[in-house]
This record gives structure tokens, sequence and C-alpha cells, in this order.
């Protein structure tokens, strides 16, 4: 279960997942250290499973877009193995 400051911490981390531990701290009402040990025992029950970035695929130079359908015939089956 989480308390108020551990669903603060989440909410601003999804906001924005670089920010410092001062930062964090700071705009929730805790110190450094005691929002760094927040986080990490978020981590520690996987609330928090990771960080990432979001990118663009267009800056990328990835500007394929592509739609793909698959139909299955669940009617048959394969009795290969």
């Amino acid at each position: 279960m989480l308390d108020k400051k551990d669903k603060q911490i989440v909410s601003k981390l999804e906001e924005d997942g670089r920010l410092s531990f001062a930062t964090l701290g700071e705009s929730i009402g805790l110190s450094k250290t005691p929002c760094w040990n927040r986080v990490k025992a978020l981590q520690e029950k996987q609330v928090i499973s990771g960080f990432s970035a979001i990118l663009s695929p267009q800056a990328m130079g990835l500007n394929i877009r592509a739609l793909v359908n698959v139909v299955i015939d669940i009617g048959q089956r394969y009795n290969g193995f």
C-alpha cells in the first residue's frame, strides 16, 4: 500500500523520470536522502520497475508506419508435436 508521499513520488516521476532526488524531494516536502530512500523502497517493491526515455520516431528518421493484420484459424488443430 502506498502512502501519500509515495503516491506523490510516483506521480512526479511519471511526469519527469529524470528529476534529481533533491528536486523531487523538494517538490513533495522531503529532503534528498529520505526521498532517495523512498524511491529505492518503491523499486524494491517493484512499484517502480524502471525508467525510460520517450523517443521520437520522426526525429530518428523512422517515418515508416505499418498496419499489420493477423488472422488465426482456430478451427484446425495442429498435432505435429
